[in-house]
């Protein structure tokens, strides 16, 4: 929390000492968000098979076979039943509740969702709906059939969804800046970028685990005053997951366009959005309502419904679109950045 404040009063520090300086030298014009967006688009317009990533991955999911954990989690509540102590009312009552609830959830539930990985993946219309069905008929299930089993399958497909996400970033940065995908060293640059996209990932998930710790304990303090603080609870929690690792959105863009390690990338994300926070608060606020209102229409069709495939169509144009478009914002953003901070030193050095 310290942290998170102590980057706010430098953001707004910073934007103060720009202002400062503009009236003793002319700043050149600061990244515009909407030609952004509008580039972002161009490009993925005359390059629209690089939106086949996330349709093919939509299609998996959608017509493909599931990965349950449905008979794992059976077994598991069976065994429970056997524990002592499980004869009683009370505690019978509130397991066969937990129990219920979890049989639910593993029953929709598919593993190969996990191939949707953060903060570097292949964006999926179809994790977010779970489909039971589908325009061939009945689904082909596949039940996981132990714990070893569940950690090993998350940890391949995990490493899966990295390697295809590293990819598609690749992809996308490289037309949308360059024009082209392939180069001399290209299968060289992706194993580099894959590389270090999965550190990026660890580092990701250790600071989630972190900041996970007080703010579970936060939405149980609110949990106590009953559904309504439960719900006061969890958007205050969202809301401070959101502001912690807001300076963290540009973490991957750095391995793809400046060809930095991922901690060096982290830290440059975190110096550009401290000198471009309104301006970065206001794209990625765009960038959530276009993906997110846009996904609504997108799920209007029925699970069985072939059309479907239209949802699928626009929602991997949109979002490989809309990535395009944070890349060309943060090539401008960083030249902006660096000339500020050129004219600054030399405003400082003429004092």
């Amino acid at each position: 929390m310290g942290v998170s404040m102590a980057f706010c009063l430098s953001a707004y520090g910073t934007i103060f000492t720009i202002m400062s300086i503009s009236d003793t030298k002319i700043l050149p014009n600061p990244p515009r968000l909407f030609q952004s967006l509008i580039a972002g688009f161009d490009a993925i317009t005359n390059h629209f098979g690089l939106a086949l990533f996330p349709i093919f991955l939509d299609l998996f999911l959608w017509l493909g076979p599931r990965l349950r954990i449905y008979r794992l989690m059976k077994g598991f509540f069976e065994s429970m039943t056997t524990l002592p102590g499980m004869d009683d009312p009370d505690l019978s009552n509130l397991m066969k509740i937990n129990r219920d609830l979890w049989l639910l959830v593993s029953e929709k539930l598919n593993l190969f969702s996990i191939l949707r990985t953060y903060p570097v993946g292949v964006p999926s219309l179809m994790v977010s709906i779970q489909p039971g069905v589908t325009p061939v008929g009945a689904r082909l299930d596949f039940e996981v059939s132990s714990i070893s089993s569940l950690g090993i399958g998350f940890v391949t497909l995990m490493l899966v969804g990295l390697l295809f996400g590293t990819i598609y970033f690749w992809a996308v940065a490289q037309v949308t800046l360059s024009g082209k995908t392939v180069g001399a060293d290209a299968f060289r640059q992706c194993i580099w970028a894959a590389y270090q996209v999965i550190l990026l990932s660890l580092f990701w998930f250790t600071l989630l685990v972190v900041i996970s710790i007080p703010v579970s304990c936060l939405i149980s303090a609110f949990a106590f005053g009953g559904a309504a603080g439960g719900n006061i609870g969890l958007f205050i929690g969202g809301g401070v997951l959101v502001w912690l690792l807001f300076p963290l959105v540009f973490s991957p863009h750095g391995i793809f366009i400046d060809h930095k390690e991922a901690w060096s990338s982290i830290l440059n994300s975190l110096r550009l959005v401290r000198y471009t926070f309104p301006g970065t608060t206001l794209l990625f606020l765009i960038v959530v309502v276009l993906s997110e209102g846009l996904d609504v229409l997108w799920r209007v069709p029925k699970d069985a419904s072939w059309l479907t495939l239209v949802g699928l169509a626009g929602h991997g144009f949109i979002s490989t679109g809309l990535l395009a478009a944070t890349f060309i914002y943060y090539r401008d953003a960083t030249q902006w950045v660096e000339e500020v901070l050129k004219q600054v030193k030399h405003n400082a050095f003429l004092q």
